[in-house]
């Protein structure tokens, strides 16, 4: 941690989008912050051996401008925040604020700390590693991209869903669609796939991104 920090911000890449999981997380609201993050692509590479699947991690990409949020947390709390995400499988990576674009109400600064969790590459006490693309066994979960592109569509952020689709690598994803009894414990409610009809622009974006192929081995059970 730099002692020195004015502020630090957390960069979300997934979930932290939406409001509500701001507020699950830090326990309080906690305002989110759009921008951008030079150099980095979002891929599934994060194993969760108790869920029996496969989440979002970041990457380096040169050329990418990957839409992040940033949500400030307190100096004082920022020690358990972090733990935890350390030992849920993530290691603290520093970003230069530089490469964060927009948010210029936030006048970022070199005094500013900007956290970025990515996978570890450490393994779990039963020997698992946490950083690894997504398998049959461990599949990225159908529910999982309906809530995270979901919460885009809540907020309104319709933009940033679309952006979601191409700052994503899609090429080693297996799929498993889970929407009938959906295994995500952070899912969306029945109720949010009926008012937003989830289902229905999830699978839409898809097929504009050349997803279609995963949707097709989707319904085989792959």
């Amino acid at each position: 941690m730099n002692l020195h920090a004015q502020r630090i911000f957390i960069i979300g890449y997934g979930s932290l989008f939406r409001d509500a999981n701001r507020r699950q997380t830090y326990f309080q609201h906690v305002p989110g912050h759009l921008a951008t993050l030079d150099g980095f692509e979002r891929v599934f590479d994060k194993r969760s051996y108790p869920m029996r699947a496969t989440s979002l991690g970041v990457r380096q990409a040169a050329g990418v401008r990957l839409p992040i949020v940033l949500v400030e947390v307190d100096i004082q709390t920022f020690p358990f925040f972090d733990s935890r995400e350390i030992d849920n499988g993530y290691d603290q990576t520093q970003i230069d604020y530089s490469l964060v674009k927009g948010a210029e109400d936030l006048q970022l600064n070199e005094n500013d700390q900007m956290i970025l969790y990515m996978p570890s590459s450490r393994s779990d006490q039963w020997g698992h590693t946490y950083h690894a693309l997504s398998s049959r066994e461990y599949p990225v979960l159908q529910s999982y991209i309906d809530a995270i592109i979901g919460g885009f569509l809540i907020e309104g952020l319709s933009d940033i869903a679309r952006q979601f689709m191409a700052t994503t690598r899609w090429d080693d994803v297996v799929l498993e669609n889970d929407r009938k009894e959906p295994r995500y414990v952070r899912g969306l409610t029945s109720h949010e796939y009926q008012e937003y009809e989830i289902a229905d622009q999830v699978d839409q974006l898809m097929r504009e991104y050349d997803l279609s192929h995963l949707l097709i081995s989707r319904e085989e059970g792959r």
